[in-house]
């Protein structure tokens, strides 16, 4: 297993591992507050408005999870271009801490549309994706970032499989909740904070996502190294014009004996100036040719990308809604292959680990079969072979349904082949688009807001693929057709197929 590990592609890494260590992390954080999220809002919601009906709180979950990725489309622009102007460190750490600052106000929400405000701020000033990737990329050189980037992969299966599983041990510090059924109902009786906090269920899986974002906050502070260079040459040369200008303003406060050496100091300031002013006309124009930003292989990478995170976006949101569903009822009309309903209605302990399997097999697949085929196939060229499997999970998904609950070795059997044959497309395909996305321009100066453009197209359809999933759902369930999303989603699927052989 040691010997496995060490033949992983980011073992062979550069130096600078510390640097790609700090900056996973961040993504880490992120994805993790994110499931957590996910996981408890619909309770939450419920302890808001214990009477408000199943349909409203679906509306409103839709609202509170698809608001946070609605103003990370619009913001993502503008902080791609913030991170080539004040640099990709200052972007996360804005992002870290205002992020932070909306968990812990989402966990004392007293209602939906505090809520919804919180999560607005919290897309609006989280532009990580953005500046990490960038960040990943200028840390280095070429043939390591694919490497670099799957660790940005392995961040998000690992907070989408330890973030459901920490935030349901965390949920409801009380009576009835995971802290009572572990022995620690007395201790919460004793602490006036945790009992507090009992009084608001769900705050505390928002204050410890609020409180990793902090940690990894000061993380970056003081271990992550400004990436951009024309960043840190402005920084430079703006330290440089304050020490001249308080050199400038000591002159009026001396004596005339002294005014021949301050003038010397200032002149050496101005002096050291020059080159800094010289090395950035280089840098933007001699060092870097002007080339067209928008250009026919980046209409194709975006457009892959937006059939890609369509589809995960509406799988996400049909598995989520399937798994609790009521079963089919035994006089339903079924006439296949296509005519029949029902969902899964797995229990709370099952739903858990339901949702967590899908991180739990990315995370098994990020320490085998994806180092090893990005490094013998490469990251493109394995994520185009994977791409069918997309399809043939969508299509089997619904007929889950049929298989009888009293048979649940077939059934979790079932789960696990669908899942599993999603997860292995997804893994490579998240990896191969953010290639194909900093692969899209040579000029540094220019990843953040190529990235920026790409995090826009990717939350705007992954977002209407949520949307989309749900809607469909419901009408299908009404038309004695579970499969009907699954199969126009699966639909779409083969068409991002089709646009990958273009790659």
């Amino acid at each position: 297993m040691v010997q496995r590990l060490c033949r992983l592609p980011w073992a062979y890494l550069p130096s600078n591992k510390a640097a790609v260590a700090v900056i996973a992390s961040v993504r880490v954080v992120d994805f993790y507050q994110i499931a957590s999220f996910q996981t408890c809002i619909t309770l939450h919601l419920q302890h808001l408005d214990p009477d408000l009906p199943l349909a409203d709180v679906a509306r409103n979950v839709g609202i509170a999870q698809g608001i946070f990725t609605a103003a990370q489309i619009a913001s993502a622009p503008a902080w791609g271009v913030a991170a080539d102007r004040i640099g990709r460190k200052a972007v996360i750490l804005i992002g870290l801490v205002g992020t932070a600052v909306a968990c812990v106000a989402v966990g004392f929400a007293g209602s939906f549309q505090t809520i919804v405000l919180w999560r607005l701020f919290a897309g609006a000033v989280n532009g990580t994706v953005v500046a990490a990737r960038a960040a990943m990329s200028d840390s280095l050189p070429p043939q390591h970032r694919p490497a670099g980037f799957s660790t940005l992969v392995l961040a998000f299966h690992v907070a989408n499989a330890v973030g459901p599983l920490l935030t349901a041990a965390s949920m409801n510090p009380g009576a009835g909740g995971t802290t009572s059924s572990l022995g620690l109902a007395d201790y919460i009786g004793e602490n006036r904070l945790m009992a507090s906090l009992s009084k608001q269920p769900y705050a505390l899986p928002n204050l410890l996502s609020a409180l990793f974002l902090l940690m990894d906050a000061l993380l970056v502070w003081f271990k992550l190294e400004e990436t951009s260079k024309d960043a840190h040459q402005l920084r430079q040369m703006a330290a440089v014009q304050l020490q001249s200008w308080t050199a400038r303003l000591r002159q009026y406060g001396r004596v005339p004996d002294c005014e021949e050496q301050t003038a010397s100091t200032t002149g050496s300031l101005l002096a050291k100036n020059e080159p800094i002013l010289e090395t950035r006309q280089l840098s933007s124009h001699d060092q870097e040719p002007t080339e067209p930003l928008w250009t026919p292989r980046l209409f194709i990478i975006l457009a892959t990308v937006a059939i890609l995170e369509f589809h995960l976006g509406a799988f996400g949101s049909m598995w989520a809604l399937f798994v609790v569903a009521d079963r089919r009822k035994p006089d339903a009309p079924i006439k296949l292959p296509f005519a029949f309903t029902g969902g899964l209605q797995l229990e709370s302990s099952q739903l858990g680990f339901a949702m967590g399997l899908l991180g739990i097999i990315g995370t098994m697949l990020q320490f085998t079969a994806v180092p090893y085929y990005t490094t013998k196939k490469g990251a493109v060229r394995s994520f185009k072979a994977s791409l069918p499997l997309f399809a043939i999970s969508l299509f089997l998904a619904p007929y889950l349904s049929l298989v009888p609950a009293t048979r649940s070795g077939t059934l979790w059997l079932g789960i696990f082949l669908v899942l599993f044959l999603h997860v292995v497309s997804r893994s490579f395909g998240i990896l191969a688009s953010i290639l194909l996305v900093n692969q899209a321009t040579n000029l540094p100066s220019r990843r953040g807001t190529i990235h920026g453009i790409g995090n826009t197209v990717s939350s705007t359809f992954r977002t209407a693929g949520a949307m989309a999933g749900g809607v469909l759902y419901g009408l299908g369930e009404q038309r004695n057709q579970v499969g009907l999303g699954w199969w126009f989603v699966c639909f779409v699927s083969i068409q991002g197929w089709i646009m990958g052989s273009w790659l």
